[in-house]
């Protein structure tokens, strides 16, 4: 089991969707990657430490909120996607010019570009990508909270050669 120090975090934000990015030094990587991915998302520092500011800052009311739209003891690296950075990138373009939006697609691609001007110079091409979109209502990897995000997207992905995890979340709800 790995040992993650929380480093830090940055939400871009806009209207009522945003991005949740919480970075970790960790002392070692198991021997594959998606090993060690599916430790981080099943520990306890991505439960405690992968939370917006706002619940950080007012734990006590931390109900009030949502949670994730994944229920963390079903969630596993198995069900995400496997992306070059490329793919990732144009997985969120697409998404972008995707039937369905209102108003709210300014925002997202805001959102977009604020992302894509930091995730551009991380240094790896292997990323991990799950989208509530891609199970059906009662799945068991699914919370309770999860049909009131209009989108959910939950992103991992490492910087071995400085030990650094990344934890991103697109939301809108």
């Amino acid at each position: 089991m790995m040992n993650a120090k929380f480093l830090g975090q940055y939400e871009i934000r806009e209207g009522y969707q945003a991005i949740f990015w919480y970075i970790f030094l960790i002392d070692a990587t198991s021997d594959s990657l998606e090993s060690s991915a599916n430790d981080f998302i099943c520990s306890e520092s991505f439960r405690e430490n992968c939370l917006p500011f706002i619940i950080k800052k007012k734990p006590k009311e931390g109900s009030r909120f949502l949670q994730r739209a994944f229920n963390q003891d079903s969630l596993n690296i198995s069900d995400f996607r496997i992306l070059t950075k490329e793919d990732v990138l144009l997985f969120f373009s697409d998404y972008a010019t995707s039937d369905g939006w209102n108003d709210d697609r300014e925002d997202f691609i805001t959102l977009m570009n604020g992302f894509n001007e930091i995730f551009k110079e991380e240094p790896t091409d292997h990323f991990f990508l799950i989208s509530k979109e891609w199970f059906d209502k009662g799945n068991k990897i699914l919370s309770a909270d999860s049909e009131f995000y209009i989108y959910y997207f939950l992103m991992v992905w490492f910087d071995t050669d400085k030990k650094i995890i990344n934890i991103c979340e697109w939301v809108y709800d």
